[in-house]
């Protein structure tokens, strides 16, 4: 009965987390392509992170925001 009840638990708790990163995963999803798409529509892709390159889609030339 004991060890029912342990291997219960261990379920619902796996099944839990795996829920949690199932729909984690998806909100990450989500934000990544709908910040390309906004970026998409001025021709480049940037992410919120300003201290890398960018990438201009309609020349193919790269830039630092410093530039």
């Amino acid at each position: 009965m004991l060890k029912l009840i342990k291997q219960l638990t261990f379920n619902i708790v796996f099944k839990t987390l795996l829920l949690l990163f199932v729909g984690y995963f998806l909100f990450l999803l989500n934000n990544i392509a709908m910040t390309m798409r906004i970026n998409s529509e001025v021709g480049r892709y940037q992410f919120h992170n300003d201290r890398y390159r960018i990438i201009d889609t309609k020349t193919g030339a790269t830039q630092h925001p410093d530039d």
